[in-house]
């Protein structure tokens, strides 16, 4: 679980995503039909992933609650 929550991981799948979607769109005359769907297929799973992520972290964020207190430090003057 820890891989797909990854950093890494989540930004592997936003730059393939991208460059999938230039392809598709810039070949979209040339490619087979089969070819055509299966990109479109691994884009779509891409996409769930990303959105899924996206959810997950908007959801369950990681900031305090309260504001942080400070702690008393001495300063040396």
């Amino acid at each position: 679980m820890d891989f797909l929550l990854n950093e890494v991981t989540f930004i592997f799948a936003i730059v393939l995503f991208l460059i999938l979607g230039i392809f598709l769109t810039t070949k979209h005359n040339v490619l087979p039909k089969n070819y055509k769907t299966i990109i479109i297929l691994v884009m779509a799973v891409l996409a769930v992933y990303i959105l899924f992520l996206i959810y997950l972290i908007f959801m369950f964020d990681s900031s305090p609650k309260t504001e942080p207190i400070p702690t008393n430090m001495k300063i040396g003057l």
